[in-house]
């Protein structure tokens, strides 16, 4: 007996459907995780954040480079993530540069990583957004071997004041490991607050 080959077809269609059903979720949905799902920035809240920001500010500069990466995984699920690399320097002299880590093929091996939408009063808060305003949480690294022992939070919130687009970021202390005494209490960023603007 012969088998009609729209069965065939049928059959061979819904395998493949049944394996590519991992849901697609947005990335504010990230307070329920589902493994194998994809939390995807439908609304591409990371994409004003891509480019290069300058803050100088009397004799500092700090300049960070922004790049969005596509459904990485991270060995439980798959998300689009915003990545970065930075350079600080004082008196024009470079005290750190991380611009050669964009070369890394690994979404999650960078300086700055993450996509977490935060909000106006969580933490860090933010006065001067509005309640419905969406910030992004990240990861903040120095590579520094004397400051492993620091983890940081960089939020960063979009403004475009006229055409001029910035980002007003707060890098903050999110605590410490077990330290010798007499190590560094902060990266080589100083926390704080800074306005950069886009180039």
């Amino acid at each position: 007996m012969k088998t009609p080959i729209y069965i065939i077809l049928l059959f061979i269609f819904s395998i493949v459907s049944c394996n590519a059903q991992s849901p697609v979720l947005p990335l504010y949905n990230q307070n329920e995780i589902i493994n194998g799902a994809y939390y995807k920035d439908t609304e591409n809240e990371l994409d004003k954040f891509v480019g290069t920001w300058i803050n100088t500010n009397g004799n500092t500069s700090l300049t960070v480079i922004f790049e969005k990466k596509l459904q990485v995984y991270n060995d439980e699920w798959y998300e689009d993530l915003l990545i970065g690399e930075y350079r600080y320097t004082v008196n024009g002299r470079e005290i750190v540069n991380t611009f050669l880590d964009l070369n890394i093929a690994d979404p999650n091996y960078h300086s700055i990583a993450g996509n977490e939408i935060i909000f106006k009063n969580d933490r860090p808060s933010c006065s001067e957004c509005t309640p419905t305003e969406r910030r992004i949480l990240m990861f903040f690294d120095d590579s520094d071997p004397q400051r492993k022992h620091l983890s940081s939070y960089l939020a960063i919130r979009y403004v475009d004041v006229n055409g001029l687009e910035k980002i007003e970021a707060k890098l903050v202390s999110i605590g410490t490991t077990a330290t010798l005494e007499g190590s560094p209490t902060e990266p080589r960023v100083p926390y704080g607050d800074y306005v950069l603007v886009k180039q």
